[in-house]
């Protein structure tokens, strides 16, 4: 997954005091461009992060989702999912995101439940690592917004 700011089509930098601000509570060993994040649940990720976005991988599903759905939010950005549609917090996101991007997003209310509804969709189809989540290539004509049921 990736969280990553948009502006005028291009990629614009994060505001990495408060990327890290939002972080710090849940780092349990690396530094500031590397590390491994544990929510108050036990979930864990490794995050690669530097001023034009954040890598997480290897996602277990949980509180991680939560902390994602804070950093996406907190840092007005956008979180890529690869093989499913970009998540926005607002629909004012759209017009930021490159060109190629704009038509295939969700707008929704950024929640962990969220993140892991949309990963859980039924265009979900991709092998899975055992504990994290992953998506599939599918039609985006019918994704459901989890927000609204």
């Amino acid at each position: 997954m990736y969280v990553q700011r948009f502006a005028h089509g291009e990629p614009a930098a994060l505001d990495e005091a408060l990327m890290h601000e939002v972080l710090r509570p849940y780092v349990i060993a690396g530094d500031r461009e590397s590390m491994l994040i544990r929510a108050g649940d036990g979930s864990e990720a490794d995050v690669y992060a530097d001023s034009t976005g954040l890598m997480i991988n290897r996602p277990q599903r949980g509180g991680i989702f939560a902390v994602t759905a804070e950093l996406v939010d907190r840092l007005g950005a956008v979180l890529l999912l690869p093989g499913c549609p970009t998540l926005l917090r607002a629909e004012e996101d759209r017009p930021h995101l490159p060109e190629e991007l704009r038509d295939d997003c969700l707008v929704i209310e950024l929640t962990g439940a969220a993140i892991e509804a949309v990963l859980d969709s039924p265009h979900a189809e991709a092998p899975r690592e055992p504990d994290g989540p992953g998506c599939a290539p599918g039609p985006r004509s019918d994704w459901i917004n989890p927000s609204q049921g």
